[in-house]
């Protein structure tokens, strides 16, 4: 089985046009629970990390263009959010900033295969753990990687075996994963996972205690879960800063837009941590971040949330952040004589980008 055949297409794109566009496979479990198909949504990714999703006023004829940018790119953004303190430790402890980006390149790799092979374990409700080693393999083919992955075999063992006990201890029920959803503020984003799941009456505000069945005390709730795969081996979760905050915000501010019935009672982060030789066992970390990115903050002549007002600022910085841009080229024929001279613009939109992508294979 191919895994990464699309990835392959988007990193021959980037290298040719600075761009690679790609659609959203958008999976149901519940199509109780979801009872509205959202619009189809286009993540276009930029070679120099940007992220932007566009959706047509008409889908079907590919008009009426709008642009979004990521969330990952705007608020919760490092460029506007302080770096969280573990992550600072953290990159204090490398000699060169060379170095500390070289790891965390790594760290992200990792973060992505984790990712999808938690997306395949709910999708298919299940997973061959056999699988890992080949998938990791044509994830290095494909990024042409050159570091020592030797640990990854055993880390994403213990990470899905993490979320299959999380699954099993919180009865979750999935509803849906990896929408790429758009709002009307202007920002859009990738929701990693919607479900229903048992809590307790532990201090944690989640967990569930021996005694919470006996007394009736465990309570059906609808999460949205943030999958956090580099955080785990740093058992401060504080690492869960700002950003984590701010991206599960604008995802429920998402969900309840697209789908006004679905009610979201809590925000997760969910890390993991253990090993196959502990008493416990791989299990997760959960950091509970409900309303967390709205306290409320003074300005002076007003008080709002704190989501909204980092908002306010990064549309301030970026006024243009929704203009299509042009991708500037030309062709032609050089020549000294006006005659032979002939130059055209063959400069290209981001719409037309997705419109040649998409559009093209459906008309053929």
């Amino acid at each position: 089985m191919n895994y990464f055949e699309d990835e392959r297409r988007q990193i021959a794109d980037q290298a040719e046009t600075g761009y690679s566009v790609t659609d959203g496979s958008i999976f149901h479990y519940d199509e109780d629970a979801i009872l509205t198909q959202p619009d189809p949504v286009y993540r276009i990714d930029a070679r120099n990390g940007k992220r932007l999703y566009l959706k047509f006023e008409d889908d079907e004829l590919k008009t009426g263009p709008e642009l979004y940018i990521s969330v990952t790119s705007s608020i919760a953004s490092y460029d506007i959010l302080p770096m969280p303190k573990g992550l600072l430790i953290w990159q204090a402890k490398f000699e060169t900033n060379a170095a500390y980006l070289k790891e965390l390149n790594k760290l992200a790799n990792y973060g992505t295969i984790c990712h999808m092979c938690i997306a395949m374990y709910w999708r298919d409700g299940g997973f061959d753990l056999e699988t890992i080693p080949e998938i990791i393999r044509q994830y290095q083919e494909t990024h042409k990687t050159n570091y020592n992955v030797k640990q990854w075999v055993k880390k994403l063992k213990r990470d899905l075996m993490a979320v299959n006990n999380f699954a099993i201890a919180h009865n979750v029920k999935p509803i849906a994963n990896e929408l790429m959803l758009t709002g009307s503020a202007g920002y859009a984003t990738a929701v990693d996972f919607i479900c229903e799941m048992d809590i307790g009456t532990a201090k944690n505000g989640y967990g569930i205690l021996k005694a919470d069945e006996k007394n009736g005390a465990i309570r059906r709730v609808t999460a949205i879960i943030d999958w956090k795969s580099n955080f785990a081996d740093d058992k401060d979760t504080k690492v869960f800063g700002l950003s984590c905050e701010f991206q599960l915000e604008a995802c429920r501010r998402l969900v309840s837009e697209n789908y006004p019935n679905l009610h979201v009672d809590k925000l997760y982060n969910v890390s993991f941590k253990g090993g196959f030789d502990s008493v416990k066992g791989p299990e997760v970390i959960i950091k509970d971040q409900t309303d967390k990115a709205l306290t409320i903050v003074d300005i002076g002549f007003d008080q709002i949330p704190v989501f909204d007002l980092y908002w306010c600022l990064y549309l301030a910085n970026n006024p243009k952040y929704n203009e299509l841009g042009t991708i500037k080229d030309i062709t032609g024929y050089l020549s000294p004589d006006p005659e032979f001279h002939e130059i055209a613009d063959c400069s290209i939109t981001l719409e037309d980008i997705v419109r040649e992508r998409f559009f093209n294979q459906e008309k053929e």
